[in-house]
C-alpha cells in the first residue's frame, strides 16, 4: 500500500526543476520510482531561461529578517554570502524534520511548519549543510511548498533538502547520500505523524534500495 503519488513545488528556473533528475545521474540509477510520487508542478520552461536563478543574491525581506534574527542569527559565508543559522534548534536537528508533511488541494505535500521562523526558512531559499557552521540557510525569494528532493521504494520515503542552485553541478554523492541530509520514514506512516523514521545507521542500506522521484512535469503555476 502507498500514499498519494503526488508532490508539490513551485520554481521558476528550469535548473531548478531537474535538480533531482541531476543527481539521479550522478548515483546508480535514475529510474522513476514506482511507489509515492510523481512529479509536481512547476513554472514553465518557457518563462526559466529569462530568470535569475532563486539562490541569486537574493535579499531577504525586511519582515523576514525581523522574524528570523528572534531566532537564529545571520552571518557571513565565504561561499554563500549572508546566511542565517538556527539558535533555538535541539542538538542533531535537521531541516524538514518529520511529523509536519500534510496533503492539501492547492499544493499536493506541503511541509506545515508551525513555528514563525519555520514557517519562512522551510519555504523560501535553501539549506546546507557547513563543516564549520552546521546547518544554515541560504535566502531565497521563490515560494515552494517544500525545497527538498525524494527517494521512493515500495516500503520507505525519503527525502533531504535541496541544494543551493549553485552546489547542483558539484555536489559530491559521497557528501550527499549520507544520514546527515536524508530522513526517511516507513511509506505507511509518513502522513500519520513522527512514527515511523529510520535510525540513522539504517540510511545508507535505504540510499541503496530507494530510487530518486525524476519524473519532473512543468506547466504555468501550481497545481
Amino acid at each position: 500500500m502507498t500514499i498519494a503519488r503526488k508532490i508539490s513545488i513551485n520554481t521558476r528556473t528550469m535548473l531548478t526543476a531537474m535538480f533531482a533528475a541531476a543527481l539521479a545521474v550522478l548515483v546508480f540509477s535514475a529510474s522513476t520510482p514506482s511507489a509515492f510520487a510523481q512529479a509536481p508542478a512547476q513554472e514553465s520552461a518557457q518563462n526559466s531561461a529569462n530568470v535569475v536563478p532563486q539562490q541569486s543574491a537574493a535579499k531577504i525581506q525586511d519582515e523576514f529578517r525581523g522574524v528570523l534574527t528572534q531566532y537564529g542569527r545571520f552571518v557571513q559565508h565565504a561561499k554563500y554570502g549572508e546566511v542565517w543559522i538556527p539558535t533555538v534548534t535541539p542538538q542533531g536537528w535537521r531541516p524538514y524534520p518529520p511529523c509536519n508533511w500534510v496533503k492539501t488541494r492547492k499544493y499536493g505535500w506541503y511541509y506545515d511548519d508551525k513555528t514563525p521562523w519555520g514557517a519562512i526558512v522551510h519555504h523560501y531559499g535553501r539549506w546546507v549543510s557547513d563543516a564549520q557552521m552546521g546547518w544554515i540557510w541560504t535566502p531565497g525569494a521563490e515560494f515552494s511548498p517544500g525545497w527538498v528532493v525524494w527517494r521512493t521504494s515500495p516500503e520507505w520515503v525519503g527525502w533531504a533538502p535541496m541544494l543551493p542552485d549553485q552546489d547542483v553541478q558539484t555536489v559530491s554523492t559521497v557528501d550527499f547520500n549520507s544520514a546527515a541530509y536524508w530522513i526517511f520514514v516507513e511509506t505507511q506512516k509518513f502522513a500519520q505523524g513522527c512514527n515511523g523514521a529510520a535510525p540513522p545507521q539504517q540510511i545508507p542500506v535505504l540510499l541503496t534500495q530507494t530510487t530518486y522521484v525524476t519524473d519532473v512535469r512543468l506547466v504555468y503555476g501550481i497545481t
